[in-house]
């Protein structure tokens, strides 16, 4: 009787130890895909240029509204348009530019977040232009409200 329990145990350490390895070369390969996969990640993408994932990066966080005005900033006023793009690209995230565009092409961040309201209001910002009510008058000029009060109140 005491032959037949250290067999049977003998049976199941073997087995225990076919299990632990068997469990051992799926870690090591998981391991492996995981490696592989930041690898990828982290390898440059040498057939776009920095400006070409700027690009694609603004177009897919700003609405084609959007992007179609910070293209006319850009045309017109290229310092603006610089330091718009460091509000919404700061250097620490265009470090990790392949980084973003893997979630973004992965759908694990939200595109077409930033319309052309939040594009005009980051230019009006940087260029010191404060909000401006205008008040028409009946003959058709306008003026601003400050105006109008101060005219109105003599």
């Amino acid at each position: 009787m005491h032959d037949s329990e250290e067999t049977s145990s003998n049976n199941n350490d073997g087995e225990s130890e076919e299990v632990d390895h068997e469990l051992e070369k799926i870690r090591l390969k998981r391991m492996e895909s995981l490696l592989r996969q930041q690898q990828k990640s982290q390898r440059p993408n040498n057939g776009f240029s920095q400006q070409d994932k700027i690009r694609v990066v603004l177009q897919a966080i700003m609405t084609p509204e959007a992007f179609r005005y910070y293209l006319s900033i850009k045309d017109r006023d290229e310092n603006l348009a610089n330091r718009i793009l460091q509000i919404l690209l700061p250097p620490s995230v265009l470090q990790q530019l392949d980084l973003l565009i893997q979630y973004l092409s992965q759908g694990m961040l939200r595109s077409n977040i930033i319309d052309m309201l939040q594009i005009q209001q980051l230019e009006r910002k940087i260029l010191g232009i404060g909000p401006k009510i205008t008040v028409k008058k009946r003959d058709g000029e306008s003026t601003d409200l400050n105006s109008f009060l101060k005219n109105n109140h003599k």
